[in-house]
């Protein structure tokens, strides 16, 4: 995994956290990620509170480069992810879940007027935020719906939803990330 891959899932999880009303939390899931706990704010140690619900875990599942053009000058990333969403009861699994399709359907990258979800360089602050340096275009996945049938279970797992994306970036080989900002850009002939 690079940058390109690190930034496009923390700026998934921007997104989401950002545009999807309703949305407690959104993070970037690990192999050592607790869905069920979080770290307590503000307090020192170990201490952990129950992870508010409804919550959205990104998972990527797999990235890859395709040459795009002769002499592999500009690149095509695709990076794939799951959106695993956690909500209290299966009604509002559907209803999170159908908002969260239509946020990523309309999503603009206001600072660049692009059609998709902005790209965030995690190294360069800028402003409030991070600078933004491009847009990611995405493509959803079907989703699909888990309930627990056994009124034992807890956790924040119990109704979840999962929803492939695939995002799709453009990277220069001699660029810190993305477009324009390298020697060749989408528009060059």
């Amino acid at each position: 995994m690079d940058r390109v891959t690190d930034y496009a899932c923390k700026s998934m999880t921007r997104y989401l956290g950002v545009a999807v009303s309703g949305l407690n939390d959104s993070k970037v899931v690990s192999t050592d990620f607790d869905w069920d706990k979080a770290p307590a704010p503000g307090t020192l140690g170990n201490q952990q509170i129950t992870r508010p619900l409804p919550f959205a875990g990104v998972v990527l599942v797999r990235d890859g480069d395709k040459p795009f053009s002769q002499g592999n000058i500009l690149y095509d990333r695709e990076i794939l992810i799951h959106v695993e969403l956690c909500c209290r009861s299966y009604t509002d699994l559907v209803n999170m879940t159908a908002s969260m399709r239509q946020s990523l359907r309309s999503a603009v990258n206001t600072a660049t007027s692009g059609i998709g979800v902005p790209l965030y360089d995690y190294a360069a602050v800028s402003g409030a935020y991070y600078a933004n340096v491009g847009t990611m275009q995405i493509d959803i996945g079907n989703s699909e719906f888990f309930g627990s049938e056994n009124t034992k279970d807890q956790g924040n797992r119990k109704y979840l939803s999962i929803t492939p994306i695939e995002m799709t970036a453009f990277k220069d080989v001699t660029a810190t990330l993305l477009e324009n900002m390298g020697r060749v850009n989408l528009t060059d002939s």
